[in-house]
């Protein structure tokens, strides 16, 4: 259940009761006595709209549930907010400190493991605070449209993907450690990730309202006349979102079954790229079944959050647990594991299937960035194809005048040379004479 319903062509897609407050968290300001508030309900077909309804009581349910729905769903907003970037944050320190140990610079383990985790989480809160505000406040500027700025955030630190890639890779293949020229160019991709959402190049695929991709109220635009290159840059985003959420999940599964980041066993890496075969060919058809895609996208989403969640609450219920022992080792029962697993399982399920519920995918905006790619890879083709015309008409005209020069010098030197060689042997000069005369050569 969401705060508040945007404003759309989706505003219709509800799974739930929606009751949408004021914008404001003054519900009873004297401002609200001209506010509308809608109650839809989705129940059997049954739509009931109060319009232009009076100022409610204090005591009403309608305000009880409208600050319950508020509040609450701000508060898992924050959670989930909090905790991918937790995961996503810590994931980038720990590379930085793999990188320091080269140059032996690193912290020590237990200071990793413990104080060090405090700014950590204290950063990840402020982050996921400066997000809500900033979707509050655009809402307010914007007739409550939502600007996913927890997006930018994701995007910032999207080079932690990149990182569990490496991971996973460099398990699998024996890799030595990865150079610090690597590290810093990996890092430096979420600054263009961010500027993708800025520079509307990629839409954000976080909403305030969950979305029912079989609902059959739930119609997205279709684009049957897309051409076939566009279809396949569908196949290639969908594969490269699905390459990550399931590089993700089986790394944070290892992780938390063996204790520390293993190689990919062969059914995993048979499975991944069975995964990434189905992924292609649903991005192919995304164009012509948004639906089914929507629904495939709200998968992948919920794999790889849930999985950055469980890897957040692992990484806090673990530092909980050192700080409680005398010498800072995991000391922990095999009941407590267990139960902090379960723990961890079901919270990262939770917000994770939340996470997907409340994604959109915005067909329209990806459909006119595709557009905007394929005519910007087409110009860069057509001024390659210029220059490079430009370039061997140039270049084959210099080439050949070059080699014309060439030859004739080449070709007067041999015959003086031959002059030279004939009269120093006393050759007769009616032998010498079937040589051409020497004539220099015109400029």
């Amino acid at each position: 259940m969401r705060r508040q319903s945007s404003q759309d062509s989706l505003a219709s897609d509800h799974t739930a009761i929606f009751v949408s407050p004021p914008r404001n968290a003054d519900a009873l300001s004297a401002d609200s006595r001209n506010s509308d508030f809608l109650l839809e309900r989705n129940e059997a077909g049954l739509v009931e709209e109060l319009v232009n309804s009076p100022l409610q009581p204090a005591g009403s349910p309608i305000v009880y549930n409208s600050l319950f729905v508020q509040y609450g769903s701000r508060l898992i907003d924050f959670s989930r907010f909090f905790l991918i970037i937790l995961s996503l944050t810590g994931e980038w320190l720990h590379q930085l400190f793999v990188q320091l140990e080269q140059y032996h610079s690193a912290p020590s383990k237990e200071i990793q493991q413990t104080w060090l985790g405090f700014p950590l989480i204290g950063s990840a809160a402020v982050s996921s605070v400066a997000a809500l505000a900033l979707n509050h406040r655009h809402a307010n500027k914007n007739n409550g449209e939502y600007a996913a700025y927890e997006d930018y955030i994701f995007k910032l630190f999207s080079s932690s993907f990149l990182f569990f890639v490496l991971d996973t890779i460099s398990k699998t293949t024996n890799m030595g450690p990865m150079p610090l020229s690597w590290f810093i160019a990996m890092s430096a991709i979420g600054l263009p990730m961010m500027a993708t959402l800025f520079f509307k190049l990629a839409s954000p695929e976080s909403n305030d309202r969950f979305i029912c991709p079989w609902s059959p109220e739930y119609n997205p635009q279709h684009f049957p006349d897309a051409s076939r290159t566009e279809r396949r840059l569908d196949a290639v985003k969908c594969v490269k979102a699905a390459f990550f959420s399931i590089n993700t999940l089986l790394w944070a599964a290892n992780r938390e079954i063996r204790g520390q980041t293993e190689p990919l066993e062969r059914w995993q890496l048979v499975s991944m790229s069975l995964f990434l075969v189905v992924a292609g060919k649903i991005g192919y058809e995304s164009a012509l079944h948004p639906k089914f895609f929507h629904g495939y996208s709200a998968f992948l989403r919920f794999l790889e959050m849930g999985a950055l969640i469980y890897s957040a609450l692992s990484g806090i219920f673990y530092m909980m647990v050192v700080y409680q022992c005398p010498d800072r080792k995991f000391c922990a029962s095999e009941g407590t594991k267990d139960i902090l697993s379960y723990v961890c399982a079901l919270l990262s399920l939770l917000l994770g299937l939340y996470t997907a519920a409340s994604m959109q995918v915005r067909f329209r905006d990806d459909h006119e960035v595709n557009q905007k790619i394929i005519v910007a890879c087409e110009s860069a083709a057509n001024f390659v194809r210029e220059k490079k015309e430009v370039i061997s008409t140039s270049c084959g005209s210099a080439f050949e005048r070059v080699s014309l020069a060439g030859c004739k010098a080449k070709f007067w030197s041999c015959v003086e040379s031959v002059r030279s060689t004939l009269a120093a042997t006393g050759v007769q000069d009616e032998n010498s004479s079937l040589l051409p005369p020497v004539v220099a050569p015109a400029n």
